[in-house]
């Protein structure tokens, strides 16, 4: 079990015998690992003080234990005690600040974050844009999770179907219907194939935006992509034909 490896590995690193400071490293960041593990987050900030001196992996294990709600300024003040130490900050670093931030529905920090990736010369993860477009969608800030395509672009991420997803649930609330439409339209670009979860957020943007042509093309490209409309995209429709109505006949072919 995690609670009796984590004490196992406290025991063996403070009986073992002293060895080379690469041997110590190593079974430092073993213990911290164990405690991480067991989510004994203080422990695992413990023995990142202890000598020798850290490594990324340290670090990046210490940030990963503080990935939880409250915890997230402890991993963004790691990522800069990493880099005062002239070590280079890596996409794990990231990442898990990031999704610390996230947890606790901080969104500005994650966007802070994923610009940083750019001036690090770092490449983002595919994980990089679903954890920073949730924690502006958790947090119903959805003008911000709209620019997170446009930071993911300078950053050369590709966009994952779950960060594409939550993007366009921002059209849908704020009505932007032409964005919506130009992400489902750049698909091809990022080598994704649409879901119904997909379609019904981009028809619901356009719905909210009573634009009717958009949705009815929407409704197309659905057939073209081999998926049934559900009630909800066919509600969604209808929805945006407004007064419109003549226009709901097309629906029924």
């Amino acid at each position: 079990a995690p609670a009796a490896i984590w004490r196992l590995s406290l025991t063996e690193l403070r009986d073992g015998a002293r060895t080379s400071a690469d041997a110590e490293l190593l079974r430092r960041n073993a213990a911290m690992a164990a405690c991480r593990k067991a989510s004994r987050w203080p422990y695992t900030l413990h023995l990142l003080r202890r000598p020798p001196s850290p490594d990324v992996v340290s670090f990046n294990t210490a940030i990963i234990a503080c990935n939880s709600r409250l915890r997230w300024p402890c991993a963004v003040d790691l990522l800069g005690s990493l880099e005062m130490r002239s070590l280079q900050t890596d996409v794990i670093g990231l990442n898990s600040a990031i999704s610390a931030a996230a947890a606790d529905q901080a969104w500005r920090r994650p966007l802070c974050l994923l610009h940083s990736f750019g001036a690090r010369q770092l490449a983002a993860s595919a994980f990089t844009s679903s954890a920073a477009t949730s924690a502006c969608a958790v947090a119903s800030q959805w003008q911000a999770a709209l620019q997170v395509p446009e930071s993911l672009a300078v950053c050369r991420v590709a966009h994952t179907a779950e960060s594409l997803n939550a993007a366009l649930s921002g059209c849908g609330k704020v009505g932007a219907w032409g964005k919506a439409f130009a992400l489902v339209s750049s698909l091809r670009c990022h080598v994704l194939k649409p879901d119904k979860t997909t379609c019904n957020t981009s028809i619901t943007a356009c719905a909210a935006g009573s634009a009717w042509l958009v949705a009815l093309s929407l409704m197309k490209m659905m057939r073209h992509w081999h998926l049934l409309p559900t009630a909800r995209t066919t509600v969604a429709t209808l929805g945006s034909l407004g007064l419109f109505w003549a226009q709901a006949s097309l629906l029924l072919e």
